[in-house]
């Protein structure tokens, strides 16, 4: 085997090192994207879970309200009190005022668990898209990096005197090839 060929056999495994390494880089990329997109659907089904607690919450906020007045007004009747009017009304008023605070307060937990899903689901398709580029961009710097492997060792070859692009001639014929004591490359000095 000649030295011509051992040069460009280590320069294209070289240059297809490069190439695998910006596509292993490429892929761990794709696959981070992935999981940062796996975890903002699990963050949006976990704020979508919070929103159905909070919905939960106002109707038992209601739910106790309705019980509360119903008990107000029972009483009243019983004592033969207009519920409506009076201390008993001021109490049913002052219910409905409490019920109705705790009721938005639930409903304004509901709209921020929302509002989060969706800046949640955002942020992962951002980041996602940050690392799909990146990837893309490892990719090309590989195949960069393996054409400017070429290119120096294309040089190296021929700074050694090595011709690894053909023309027949065995002798060294570089830039910074002299013959040794006693050796002549003829016509080429």
């Amino acid at each position: 085997m000649t030295m011509t060929a051992v040069l460009i056999g280590s320069a294209v495994f070289s240059a297809v090192g490069k190439i695998r390494e910006g596509q292993a880089q490429k892929a761990q990329m794709d696959a981070a994207a992935q999981q940062v997109e796996i975890q903002g659907r699990s963050q949006k089904l976990q704020m979508r879970q919070q929103a159905i607690q909070s919905r939960q919450q106002s109707v038992n906020v209601l739910e106790k309200v309705r019980r509360n007045l119903s008990t107000v007004n029972a009483y009243a009747s019983a004592g033969g009190l207009n519920p409506f009017s009076g201390s008993t009304g001021s109490l049913m008023t002052t219910n409905l005022a409490r019920g109705a605070r705790d009721f938005y307060a639930s409903m304004d937990a509901v709209d921020m668990a929302t509002q989060n899903m969706e800046i949640a689901q955002g942020a992962a398709s951002y980041q996602a898209q940050i690392y799909r580029s990146a990837g893309k961009n490892a990719q090309r710097q590989g195949y960069f990096n393996a054409a400017a492997s070429l290119g120096q060792n294309a040089y190296s070859a021929y700074d050694a005197g090595l011709n690894p692009f053909g023309g027949g001639s065995s002798t060294p014929t570089g830039p910074n090839v002299r013959p040794l004591p006693g050796q002549s490359y003829g016509s080429y000095y």
